[in-house]
């Protein structure tokens, strides 16, 4: 639109001299804008059509300006409030922070009550995008007399590292202030001492530096000085790389670093040269730098790096060399060879003992690669007709054959004659029964009649005992079986004495072994060892045939195993004496030994063995025979013993085996898991032949071994000498005591009295019969034929049947118990919620009652037969979880009965809170679930600690359970007879019939049918079971 005058107008306030209009007053321009030109301007166009306005606002930024009120400094005095109001304008607004003067932390400036320490120059900072701006104001705090103001010498402090620095700090103030030093943030520097004032800082450093606190206390308050220091220090300079290999061409590049007080500046220099080269170039951050380096430039470059305090400098050093290429590429030739350099080239050449495959002599990596000389295949006359060839890399070896040597300046080996050299030893070679023989590389020995070498005609004779092997001793006649044995073994025996007897007189050792113990396996599986003599014939045999067939093994090592037994032996064959442990082991046992025990002390034979036997079922047949043990008495009460491991012979070729140092080690697994306990202890033992070694008799005995280590599943023996062995577990009785054993016999037998009387009661009492007290009886019944039972026989372990039948009555009668005392807890329910019909038919009651005992017993004892009655007590063993057959069912009644209980009392409730309750029989039903439960929790408590009874350590439990097993009787008596009325009114009845025989006929001639109905009535009235 046309616009026909056009003014400006200034809405907030008017123009400065910095502003103009432009020509036709459209433009409003401020040169150099100032804040007062800031505000909100209005632009009026006016026409002949009409007016219009529009409005800007102009905003200057600019700086903070900042100030304080009051301004000045401010002079207080102690215990005054003071508050210091810091303004400050500024586009955009500044924020605004007080600090004091020499610290970093931010401050308020409102005291409630001023302090001497609060005395100082406090700044506020005003800051905004534009700018930062402060003003300064101090505070003297005059405080009362003697206030603490403390000042320091220096409030800025420059030092050099390595130097000494004190620092003064003065105090006045009455009593004089205390004077402490401290470091902001940090502690101070373990190189210091103060005194008098004075902080002392020996040999300081770069993290020296910071802000020191002096601080002046006394009585009246404290006041704090500050003083700031910076260590500077001399630069530290290195070089990197310092060494560099370069060939002419390359680019060198050397940095020099340094660390210091700034600034620091690097100056560079060739060590024994004027000048650097005209090529190297140097930066201010201390790079060296030649683009492509000459021969002539090798050498140590200086750098020196310096600061105002002083300066330090680093060497690199510089090789500019031609390429060597085998210098350079070692392995450019390959393996086994060598390098030879040329002049821009090189070579390589296999080493000695080696050739190149490639075939040329000289090669490169190339055209060649070095192998082995397989100098022995090459030259197989190279060692001669009596030594082996070795082929080594790059080289060979020659070793002579046995029986020959090495003694002649060529290197030709020659036989050894073993013979001649075996003169001065005086039959070393083949034993004193035997004739040595020169051959070609070797030698034979000849062995004379009853002597031999098993074959092995470089072994030294031994002697051969066959009469250790009589068909006709006194346990071959016995044991059916036994004679097959000793008479292969004597076969075979003779044989080897006398080689002619039988072609080459050689046997076939893993053959005979096989047999010997195929005959065991027959002897064994034909049935048990009916005597003592039996058992040391067979073991013997079976230790002296190893003893022969042993050195005529092939291997070193042989494993045999049957149905009954199981060998392993281990063999060594040798000029000299074989060293090293021996380790033998098979499922049931471990032997561990040396061959030196093995081989023994004596005239060495040319072999040592070991074997370990072990008997897989032979612990059946002697599990007797211990009557030669003795010193394990305990309280004066010997032990009865049994076989608790697999019998086991070790064997070994050494002769002399009665004091062996260091003893055999042997480790037997039990045949059952078991702890040790004071009624259980675990015994190494041996079978020990008849008197002087004889085979006729034998029995167990401890003489010589010893046990070293036993827990649940092993027992660990050493033993000095070597025969048969087994774990012997030596029981004790448990021994109660005295206490104990007279409160059981006591509390039993009152209750025993109390149940019987109970019985009596339930049978005859007329006006009690009922479903209730049909259970009531043979509970009584069940229950004192079990404590009957306990009483007499819970510790005649002997017989072992009659032991067991001892169990399985406790087992039965027990649950008996607790299967009518479930019953009772039916009977109430059915009491309490069924109106008609309460009552039990017989025939079930009985089917629960008996029944369920019976058929537990019968599905237990067809399981687990040998679980009835223990080698302590006549009750269900422990072991295999038999026990549960009568701890789950008595657990499940107590549950059942809980429930009926609940149910029973919570149904009683509601009946007594019903509008018409029969508040006789509620109580009369209410009295017979107390009784019940009161009965329950005696019986599951008694049984509870019975449960621990049989265990280690429960003799508190043992007392518990007495004391509650009195108390049965007695509590059914007291509860279901003493208790209650019509019982009492019987028992006088009766005893007034005894006592008065008058009055007893008196009694009946007044009885009448009416009177009887009436009483009978009132009985259904007391037991309520008819009405309910």
């Amino acid at each position: 639109m046309d616009i026909s005058a056009v003014a400006l107008i200034l809405s907030s306030l008017l123009c400065s001299d910095n502003a103009k209009t432009g020509p036709d007053g459209s433009v409003l321009t401020f040169a150099n804008a100032r804040s007062g030109n800031q505000g909100q301007y209005r632009c009026v166009a006016t026409s002949s059509v009409g007016r219009s306005t529009g409005t800007a606002v102009l905003n200057v930024r600019h700086p903070p300006k900042v100030g304080v009120v009051p301004a000045g400094p401010l002079r207080v005095r102690m215990g005054e409030p003071v508050s210091v109001e810091c303004r400050a304008t500024g586009r955009p607004h500044p924020s605004l922070t007080w600090k004091r003067q020499g610290s970093t932390l931010q401050l308020v400036t409102t005291w409630a009550a001023v302090h001497p320490e609060d005395s100082g120059v406090y700044v506020c900072q005003a800051e905004n995008n534009e700018g930062v701006a402060e003003v300064k104001v101090e505070m003297i705090v005059e405080g009362g007399q003697g206030a603490p103001v403390a000042s320091v010498t220096h409030e800025e402090l420059t030092a050099t590292e390595g130097h000494t620095v004190t620092m003064e700090c003065r105090s006045s103030g009455s009593p004089p202030p205390v004077i402490t030093w401290s470091k902001l943030r940090a502690p101070l520097p373990w190189k210091h001492t103060v005194a008098d004032g004075v902080l002392t800082l020996t040999s300081v450093g770069r993290q020296d530096s910071g802000q020191y606190i002096c601080n002046a206390t006394n009585i009246h308050g404290y006041s704090e000085a500050y003083t700031q220091m910076e260590v500077e220090s001399p630069p530290y300079t290195t070089c990197l790389p310092d060494q560099v290999r370069l060939h002419p061409g390359d680019a060198l590049r050397l940095q020099c670093l340094a660390h210091g007080s700034h600034p620091i500046t690097f100056h560079w220099s060739r060590v024994g040269r004027a000048a650097l080269p005209a090529a190297a170039q140097t930066t201010k951050d201390g790079k060296l730098v030649i683009a492509h380096v000459k021969l002539a430039e090798s050498g140590t470059y200086k750098c020196v790096a310096s600061n105002h305090i002083g300066s330090s400098e680093a060497l690199a050093k510089v090789t500019v060399k031609h390429v060597d290429e085998c210098e350079e590429h070692s392995l450019s030739c390959g393996n086994n060879s060598h390098c030879f350099n040329t002049p821009g080239s090189f070579y390589c050449r296999c080493s000695l003992g080696f050739h190149n495959i490639k075939g040329p002599v000289n090669f490169t990596s190339l055209n060649g690669q070095c192998k082995d000389i397989n100098e022995c295949l090459e030259n197989i006359e190279l060692c001669g007709p009596n030594a082996y060839c070795t082929n080594l890399i790059g080289s060979y070896s020659c070793t002579c054959q046995s029986g020959y040597t090495n003694l002649t300046s060529d290197g030709v080996c020659t036989d050894i004659d073993e013979c001649e050299a075996d003169k001065p030893h005086k039959g070393k070679v083949c034993g004193m029964s035997g004739a040595c023989e020169n051959r070609d590389g070797s030698y034979w020995c000849e062995c004379l009649s009853g002597y031999t070498n098993y074959g092995n005609e470089r072994t030294p004779c031994s002697e051969l005992r066959c009469d250790h092997f009589k068909a006709d001793s006194s346990p071959a006649q016995s044991l059916a079986g036994l004679t097959d044995i000793l008479s292969l073994m004597r076969n075979s025996c003779l044989a080897l004495s006398n080689p002619a007897s039988s072609g080459e007189g050689k046997t076939d050792g893993d053959v005979l072994l096989k047999k010997l113990f195929t005959a065991t396996e027959d002897l064994l599986s034909s049935g048990r060892l009916e005597s003592s003599e039996d058992v040391s014939g067979l073991l013997g045999a079976v230790e002296d045939g190893v003893k022969l067939i042993g050195p005529q093994l092939k291997g070193n090592h042989t494993r045999k195993e049957t149905n009954q037994t199981v060998v392993e032996l281990a063999v060594r064959r040798g000029r000299t004496p074989p060293t090293g442990p021996i380790h033998l082991t098979n499922d049931d046992a471990r032997m561990d030994t040396d061959w030196r025990t093995a081989a023994g002390n004596g005239t060495y034979p040319g072999f040592a063995l070991a074997a370990l036997v072990s008997y897989k079922n032979l612990e059946k047949s002697v599990n007797r025979s211990f009557e030669q043990i003795t010193g394990h008495q305990k309280d004066g009460v010997d032990p009865s013993f049994q076989i608790f491991s697999k019998v086991v012979s070790a064997v070994v070729s050494n002769p002399s085996t009665q004091h062996l140092n260091p003893p055999v080690i042997l480790t037997l697994r039990h045949l059952q898991v078991r702890e040790n306990s004071s009624q259980v202890s675990f015994t190494c033992a041996y079978w020990r032949a008849g008197p002087d070694g004889q085979q006729e008799g034998g029995a167990w005995s401890t003489d010589g071994c010893y046990q070293q280590l036993s827990n649940a599943t092993h027992t660990v023996c050493s033993c000095e000498h070597l025969s048969s062995f087994a774990v012997l577990m030596a029981l004790y009785p448990m021994k109660h005591s005295f206490e104990l054993e007279l409160l059981t016999k006591i509390g039993l037998s009152i209750s025993l009295l109390c149940l019987v009387l109970c019985i009596l009661t339930f049978k005859f009492c007329r006006s009690i019969q009922g479903t209730r007290t049909t259970i009531h009886l043979h509970l009584c019944l069940c229950l004192f034929v079990a404590d009957l039972v306990f009483l007499i026989g819970i510790s005649r372990t002997k017989p072992e049947g009659g032991c067991r039948f001892v169990a399985a009555l406790l087992h039965f009668f027990f649950l008996g118990v607790f299967s009518w005392m479930l019953l009772e807890g039916v009977q109430l329910y059915r009491m309490v919620v069924l109106v008609f019909n309460a009552n039990i038919r017989p025939l079930y009651l009985f089917a629960v009652g008996y029944g369920t005992p019976f058929v537990i017993l019968v599905v237990s004892a067809i399981s687990r037969p040998d679980g009835y009655g223990t080698d302590q007590y006549c009750w269900l063993s422990l072991d295999h979880g038999l026990i549960w057959s009568f701890f789950g069912p008595v657990c499940l009644i107590i549950i059942l009965n809980v429930i009926f209980f609940i149910v029973t009392v919570w149904k009683l409730a509601q009946k007594f809170s019903s509008l018409n309750p029969d508040l006789s029989k509620l109580h009369k039903i209410r009295a017979f679930t107390v009784t019940a439960i009161a009965q329950m929790c005696v019986l599951g408590l008694m049984w509870a600690f019975g449960a621990f009874l049989f265990q280690e350590g429960t003799t508190v439990a043992a007392y518990i359970f007495t004391i509650l097993n009195s108390l049965q009787g007695a509590l059914v008596f007291l509860m279901h007879c003493l208790l209650s009325k019509q019982v009492r009114d019987e028992y006088s009845k009766f005893f007034s019939c005894i006592c008065t025989q008058q009055k007893r006929y008196s009694d009946f001639s007044s009885t009448n049918p009416s009177s009887s109905q009436s009483q009978a009535s009132r009985s259904r009235q007391h037991t309520g079971e008819s009405k309910i």
